[in-house]
């Protein structure tokens, strides 16, 4: 069964055959849930007047499929860094469980650089992160994306962006050399929960990430015409005019209306080419275990460690 609020169409969680490509049943339950995030999303924003606008491969499925690519496992939203800040102030309130607002705020060790609205009734493990040992949320999850003031010259924006990739891993290696401190000891059970206590019940903050988040600002105010993702290794198409998020235009997307940047065909040339030829590929989380009726909580490894995270999390909601 399905926690979700969102209400689907008739025969939505069907399997179906769209543009050549046939949507298993499984996978539209995981949109369903996906669908569902967005909308709440959508609710919370509309609240707090918070502006944001499609991204990505949904640009792309809103203007093309009128939805989800057939063969896509993923949601994305950008929004201006100011109203990003805002959001971030407000979700831990606004967002009730089975939804949880992510960020290395509220949830230590997340370490994206950006935010991520999941449901914690669900399962979205990428599998780089070992659910044995990883200790934060692993519910299915909409990408929040923060628009950055980038340099206009060309070889500074490429050194600033760079930099801050660079200090993001750096700031993910010393979180999980913490974090797997217990695996290079001979007290492995001991150290373990120690490091566990102090990662979830008290607010250490990872000096290197505090670092990231004041790269991120760095040229904000400066009146430059150009942001993008500074979280991402340096690509000269992660440039976005700024023009191009001037204004919106709302457009169809499965059963929803959601805004999409007025300059998306500028956009969807930029970041895709010829975008309107079909190529059927993979999703863009390939590498995720999804389960969208059971918590990830059901599959981590069951040992003291892992109960005392789960008794954290049930006391987050």
């Amino acid at each position: 069964m399905l926690n979700i609020k969102l209400e689907l169409p008739e025969g939505f969680l069907e399997e179906e055959e769209r543009d050549g490509y046939l949507v298993s049943a499984e996978m539209k339950k995981i949109w369903a849930v996906e669908l569902d995030l967005l909308n709440e999303f959508m609710r919370v924003c509309k609240e707090h007047d918070i502006r944001w606008f499609a991204d990505g491969g949904t640009i792309l499925g809103a203007i093309r499929h009128n939805g989800m690519i057939p063969w896509d496992d993923d949601i994305d939203v950008c929004m201006y860094r100011e109203d990003y800040e805002k959001l971030c102030e407000i979700a831990p309130a606004a967002f009730k469980a089975p939804y949880f607002f992510q960020t290395e705020e509220t949830d230590r060790g997340s370490m994206r650089g950006h935010a991520q609205l999941r449901n914690s009734s669900t399962t979205g493990m990428l599998k780089m992160e070992d659910k044995r040992h990883v200790l934060y949320n692993q519910g299915i999850f909409l990408d929040i994306f923060p628009l950055d003031d980038l340099p206009e010259e060309q070889e500074e924006r490429a050194h600033y962006m760079s930099d801050c990739f660079k200090t993001l891993l750096d700031a993910r290696e010393y979180t999980y050399f913490w974090e797997n401190m217990y695996r290079r000891t001979g007290l492995k059970g001991f150290v373990k929960n120690i490091i566990t206590t102090l990662r979830h019940v008290y607010d250490f903050k990872n000096p290197i990430y505090e670092d990231f988040k004041k790269k991120c600002v760095k040229y904000q105010n400066t009146n430059t015409p150009l942001f993008g993702k500074v979280m991402f290794r340096y690509r000269e198409k992660l440039v976005l005019k700024k023009a191009w998020f001037s204004d919106v235009t709302y457009h169809k997307f499965e059963m929803l209306e959601i805004p999409l940047p007025n300059g998306y065909e500028d956009f969807l040339n930029q970041f895709y080419g010829n975008w309107k030829e079909f190529v059927i590929g993979g999703g863009a989380h390939g590498g995720v275990f999804f389960d969208p009726e059971k918590s990830y909580l059901e599959y981590v490894h069951e040992d003291r460690y892992d109960r005392f995270i789960k008794k954290v999390d049930r006391r987050r909601g």
